[in-house]
């Protein structure tokens, strides 16, 4: 299924906001229900390089929602790292970090959960995201608040999903270069 050929409700049903597809409730599960679309169809969007990356992983997501967190424990290589390039697209193309947590609460999120659940084959793709100093900003109150003080980056949030992902405690250091230390440790 190349990105010409996806239905326009299909495409339609992929634009909601991505950690709304994991949620059972999620405007972007009814979505994808809404248009009848199945695993294997979700599937075949998600690991079509034609596609723009954030309809990428809102399929994915879609696929998880549909077949559960545990699946991914089975997807083969290429589309697990498939799964990572969506992701890792789409958090350099993000607004804000929300989606993903911030750095110091990425388990939280479904999203970042569900890169970290594909384990150290993903690294080589997560790893260049360590070079983007771009800061993320984050929405809604004290969250945001805290985001601001830290000076959160994208870096910041690839070193804690990588540090989740190889075991090692993310230092949450209020100072970006004292995390900058991690960083490099990291990559």
């Amino acid at each position: 299924m190349t990105a010409s050929v996806i239905s326009p409700a299909l495409h339609a049903a992929l634009a909601h906001p991505i950690d709304s597809y994991g949620l059972p409730g999620g405007e972007g599960r009814a979505a994808i229900a809404q248009v009848g679309a199945t695993p294997d169809e979700l599937a075949a969007v998600g690991n079509d390089p034609s596609c723009p990356a954030i309809e990428r992983l809102a399929a994915f997501e879609g696929w998880v929602g549909l077949v559960g967190e545990n699946a991914l424990g089975a997807v083969d290589d290429a589309t697990a790292t498939a799964m990572a390039s969506a992701q890792v697209e789409a958090i350099r193309g993000a607004d804000e970090g929300d989606p993903w947590s911030m750095p110091s609460d990425v388990t939280s999120s479904h999203v970042s959960r569900h890169l970290i659940v594909l384990g150290r084959r993903v690294l080589p793709v997560v790893k260049p995201l360590l070079d983007d100093t771009r800061e993320l900003p984050y929405s809604g109150g004290e969250g945001a608040a805290i985001a601001s003080l830290r000076k959160y980056r994208v870096c910041d949030l690839a070193a804690a999903i990588i540090a989740t992902i190889t075991g090692v405690p993310y230092d949450n250091a209020k100072d970006p270069a004292k995390r900058d230390k991690q960083i490099a440790a990291l990559k």
